[in-house]
C-alpha cells in the first residue's frame, strides 16, 4: 500500500499506521530484510538510513527438502498435457491478467496453485461486480479464463502434491509487476524446474542467469519465453545452473548471515 496507493489504498486508518510505523522505526538500529530490492524500497519509502539495513536471503525450509528427497520421479503427472505452474497469492502486482494471455498465446495448460485459485470461488466472483483495486486484478483474470480448458484452479495444495506439480511441469512463471522476494522461484528450483521470471531488478537478483526474464507488461514476451523452454537444451541449460544458485538460499546460508547481522549490531551496543 505504501509503495502502490492506487491499487492497494490502504484508507485513513491505513495512513495512521504507517505515519506511525515510520516514527517507531527511528528507535530501531537496525533493519533485517529479504532482499536488496526490499532494502533500497525501504530507505526510499521510510528513508531508513542505508548503513542500518541489512539483507539476509529466505531459505526453502528443510521440511519442503525433506519431501522433494522423499518424491518419486515415476509419479504420475497430474495434467496429461504439457503445462507451466503458477504458485501464489492473487493481488495486482502478481500480474494474473498478462499470465493468462500469455498462456493463451503459447497455447500451453497452466496450472494455478493457492487458497484464491478455486472454481467454485471464481464462479461467484463472476456473479458479482466489484470496484475494489484491491480485487480488480483477481476478477479479471477469472474473465480471461473463464471457460477455457487448458486452465487449471488447483487451490491450496500439500507441499507433496506442490512437488508432484512442480516435477512434471515444463516450468514455473512469475512475472510480477513487482516482489520483494519470489518464492516459488526456489522451490521450482530445487525440485529441478527453470522459472520465467520478470524482467526486474528482484528477478536479476534471485535468479542471475538460471531463468528467461520477460517484460511483465508484456503478454507475447511471456508466451515467447515458456515456448522457448520445450527446446530441451535450453531448458537444460537453465536447469543446470540452478544447483549453484541456490546455494545461496540454503539454512546453512540464512543461519550464517543472520549470526553475523546480529553479531555486528551487537558490536554498536
Amino acid at each position: 500500500p505504501h509503495k502502490y496507493p492506487r491499487q492497494f489504498p490502504y484508507g485513513f486508518k491505513g495512513l495512521m499506521n504507517i505515519i506511525l510505523n515510520v516514527f517507531m522505526l527511528r528507535n530501531y538500529s537496525g533493519i533485517i530484510t529479504d532482499s536488496f530490492h526490499s532494502a533500497s524500497d525501504i530507505h526510499e519509502m521510510v528513508k531508513f538510513p542505508e548503513s542500518g539495513i541489512s539483507v539476509a536471503y529466505p531459505c526453502i525450509s528443510k521440511n519442503f527438502k525433506a519431501h522433494v528427497k522423499k518424491y518419486t520421479p515415476t509419479a504420475k503427472s497430474p495434467i496429461e498435457k504439457p503445462y507451466v505452474v503458477y504458485v501464489g497469492d492473487a493481488t495486482w502486482n502478481k500480474n494474473l491478467i498478462n499470465i493468462a494471455k500469455a498462456v493463451k498465446l503459447a497455447d500451453i495448460d497452466c496450472v494455478f496453485i493457492g487458497k484464491n485459485f478455486i472454481r467454485s470461488k471464481m464462479l461467484h466472483s463472476l456473479e458479482k461486480k466489484t470496484d475494489n483495486p484491491w480485487l480488480n486484478e483477481l476478477h479479471g483474470f477469472y474473465r480471461e479464463i473463464k471457460d477455457d480448458p487448458r486452465f487449471h484452479l488447483a487451490g491450496f495444495v500439500s507441499d507433496e502434491a506442490m512437488i508432484n506439480y512442480y516435477h512434471h511441469a515444463l516450468a514455473n512463471i512469475l512475472v510480477s509487476r513487482d516482489e520483494g522476494f519470489g518464492f516459488s522461484y526456489l522451490e521450482a528450483g530445487v525440485c529441478g524446474i527453470p522459472s520465467v521470471l520478470a524482467d526486474t531488478r528482484i528477478s536479476h537478483e534471485l535468479a542471475g542467469e538460471t531463468a528467461l526474464f520477460a517484460d511483465p507488461e508484456d503478454p507475447d514476451q511471456i508466451a515467447t519465453c515458456i515456448k522457448e523452454y520445450t527446446n530441451e537444451k535450453v531448458r537444460n541449460e537453465k536447469i543446470s545452473g540452478l544447483k549453484t544458485q541456490l546455494k545461496i538460499f540454503s539454512p546453512e546460508q540464512f543461519a550464517t548471515t543472520m549470526k553475523r547481522i546480529i553479531d555486528e549490531y551487537r558490536s554498536l551496543v
